[in-house]
């Protein structure tokens, strides 16, 4: 398949990788959209961190259609259009047995440790279909708008973690993608007053 690798800073090329074969509880999906996040952009222009895999496929706000399923999946078929969470947690190693998996110290993480949507098809370890990482899109939705769930979940996690309510007066900072999302959202939740 053809991908776009990022080697090092300001330094991305196409390229070809073959898939390995899915394992038994994995899937492979052929990427129909793929969002440039700031992180990409960040890792782009500054360089990727040292906790980079490199070369690394960027990518991990994205849409896809199922194309091949491992014997062991159940749930999921050819041709499901899905999304995948950016981040898979280990779900066995000390945050994650105290149900802070945001912490997992050895969490896979799309386009950062594994390789990303940036290319014609993803691999979807078992990690990840086995934490429920893979969301099957409901009917109507289409892959552009799917693409952008995750910097939707991100903002309404944060507006959920401040305990907005109606009414509530709002500064926000910032008026790029997530601020922007995060003004939208405030404003469905009722927000009375909204700066930015």
């Amino acid at each position: 398949m053809k991908a776009a690798f990022l080697h090092a800073r300001e330094d991305v090329r196409i390229g070809e990788l073959d898939l390995p074969p899915v394992e038994s509880h994995a899937l492979i999906i052929r990427v129909l959209g793929c969002g440039i996040c700031g992180s990409d952009a960040r890792m782009f222009f500054n360089g990727p961190s040292s906790r980079y895999t490199i070369p690394v496929i960027l990518g991990h706000e994205l849409s896809g259609e199922v194309v091949e399923v491992g014997p062991r999946v159940e749930g999921y078929a050819p041709g499901d259009l899905v999304t995948v969470a950016p981040i898979a947690p280990c779900m066995r190693c000390p945050p994650c047995s105290r149900g802070m998996d945001n912490l997992c110290e050895r969490a896979q993480v799309i386009g950062c440790t594994v390789h990303g949507g940036m290319a014609e098809y993803l691999y979807v370890s078992s990690q990840m279909v086995q934490v429920g990482g893979v969301v099957r899109l409901p009917p109507g939705v289409d892959h552009r708008t799917a693409a952008m769930s995750e910097l939707v979940g991100c903002c309404l996690h944060g507006l959920r973690q401040t305990g907005v309510r109606a009414g509530d007066r709002l500064l926000i900072v910032g008026d790029g993608p997530i601020g922007l999302t995060f003004l939208q959202l405030a404003k469905l939740m009722g927000a009375g007053w909204v700066a930015t």
